[in-house]
Parts: C-alpha cells; sequence; structure tokens
C-alpha cells in the first residue's frame, strides 16, 4: 500500500511548481518509488560485488592448483608409477 506524502510537501510542491494536488501527488509519489528503486540498486550492487569477489577467489584458487599440477609435472612426481 502506498504512503500518500504529508500535506507539507503536497503543499511545498504546488507552490514551487504551481501544479494542481493531484498532480503533485503522482510526482512525489513517483519520487518515493525512484527513491526504493535507488536502494534496491544499492543492495543487489552489494550482492554482485559479493559475487565477483567470490568468483575471483576461486579462479586465483583454480590458477594456483593449475600451476602446482605444472610443477608436479616437471618434477616427476606427477605420473610416478611406484605407487
Amino acid at each position: 500500500m502506498a504512503v500518500r506524502p504529508n500535506q507539507e510537501a503536497i503543499d511545498t510542491f504546488i507552490s514551487i511548481t504551481g501544479a494542481n494536488e493531484s498532480v503533485a501527488l503522482q510526482k512525489l509519489e513517483g519520487a518515493r518509488k525512484a527513491a526504493e528503486n535507488a536502494i534496491h540498486v544499492c543492495l543487489v550492487d552489494e550482492q554482485v560485488n559479493k559475487a565477483v569477489l567470490g568468483a575471483n577467489g576461486a579462479a586465483t584458487a583454480a590458477r594456483v592448483a593449475a600451476v602446482k599440477v605444472v610443477q608436479n609435472r616437471v618434477d616427476g612426481k606427477f605420473c610416478d608409477t611406484d605407487v
């Protein structure tokens, strides 16, 4: 349920713009919705940043593992048949 802007906000909008009350209500409610959407965008942006950090960590771990495999091959440990 939408929260109606307070009368002071409506009166201020009308005095600045010269618009009627229904236009003032529509514009103020639109501004409130835009502000709420901006908050949601910030939250999503934070989640994306966390996901990117996690992916970067996983990529680093994969690179380290790949380097160890190559090092073991060079040292002759990878294909040891005496096991």
